[in-house]
């Protein structure tokens, strides 16, 4: 987004964050996937160094029909906005994050988790950003574009002491991408 908009500075300031984040970083999550492992990693790192309690279950085939790129979109997205809750003040117990990423049914499962202070903003059914931040906001569009670009569905279940996002995106077998 910061790209798009030519906001180079915050472009420079945003990849200095991430290589300092990566500097330091040891796989935590060895999935298969280098980019997505990275970005899992990266994140729970983050988390963690925020005092974050995470519980984390990622169980992923060899092969994706899905792009590392669009996944990175998604889980990076999912964990942004978990953490930011996390950090929020008013929670009712400590902050947590639990990750699931699996194979279910045949469709790649994503449910994130966390603990939230319970205020959300919503325009008639749909959640709204509560970030003030013009490059900000962008998050659930984002993912929503891509798991409705694949077929998938989401549900957001935004609860008084937790948030909870699950993705479904069903995946196709290697005779259908042939």
């Amino acid at each position: 987004m910061l790209l798009e908009n030519e906001d180079y500075s915050e472009l420079r300031k945003y990849l200095a964050q991430l290589n300092s984040d990566f500097k330091n970083l040891t796989s935590m999550v060895s999935t298969g996937h280098p980019t997505l492992d990275a970005i899992l990693s990266s994140k729970i790192l983050i988390a963690k160094a925020h005092g974050i309690s995470v519980e984390q279950t990622v169980f992923l085939p060899e092969k994706l029909s899905i792009p590392q790129t669009d996944l990175c979109v998604i889980i990076g997205n999912l964990l942004d906005n978990a953490i930011e809750a996390c950090n929020k003040p008013n929670l009712q117990q400590p902050p947590y994050l639990n990750i699931t990423i699996k194979i279910h049914k045949g469709m790649l499962y994503f449910k994130v988790i966390n603990s939230s202070n319970g205020v959300y903003l919503f325009d008639k059914k749909n959640l709204l950003s509560t970030k003030n931040q013009p490059e900000h906001g962008y998050g659930f569009k984002n993912i929503n574009d891509i798991v409705e670009n694949y077929g998938g569905f989401f549900n957001y279940e935004p609860q008084s002491n937790s948030f909870a996002a699950t993705i479904m995106i069903p995946l196709q077998s290697e005779e259908e991408e042939a």
